[in-house]
């Protein structure tokens, strides 16, 4: 068990590569997927700079009125000067070839959605922290700071679809 001062240091970002994976294949197979994931996701929700790179190609795809499949997901990502290009057509395979079921795809959004959250709230932690132990602002500030950030997180969480009146 660690002492009160010791830090922890075999912890890890917040993440699931294989709910991105399943989102983005989810949408290889039902092109459809897409329309519910832009307003949800966006490509920081990614983890992973290829799922990032991959999510903003199928969008432009999709708001360009173009089918999203492996060839031109590897076009877009061609045209937006994507580093990786070369082997990111074999990966494309993978992600399709893993996707259990796009009937979970709400399932692997959420999960997605979720560990984003996480990261931005350990970032804000983080600039929090640093701002305590720098002694940035005096006590009063300093929680008012604490609660904005706070409030700042909760609004990304989404606990229900909007609904008409």
């Amino acid at each position: 068990m660690p002492q009160k001062n010791e830090v922890i240091y075999n912890r890890s970002v917040p993440y699931n590569t294989e709910a991105e994976i399943y989102v983005l294949g989810s949408v290889f197979i039902d092109n459809k997927i897409i329309d519910g994931l832009i307003g949800k996701l966006v490509e920081d929700d990614f983890y992973e700079p290829r799922h990032t790179m991959i999510y903003r190609a199928m969008v432009n795809l999709r708001n360009n009125g173009n089918k999203i499949e492996i060839l031109s997901v590897v076009e877009e990502l061609k045209r937006l000067n994507y580093a990786d290009v070369a082997n990111i057509s074999n990966y494309l395979v993978e992600i399709v070839d893993s996707v259990p079921s796009t009937a979970s795809v709400s399932l692997y959004i959420e999960i997605v959605e979720e560990k984003a959250i996480e990261r931005k709230l350990l970032h804000n932690m983080q600039e929090l922290s640093d701002d305590i132990l720098n002694h940035k602002y005096e006590l009063n500030d300093m929680l008012d700071k604490v609660e904005d950030r706070i409030k700042e997180v909760t609004k990304l969480r989404r606990t229900s679809d909007f609904k008409t009146l």
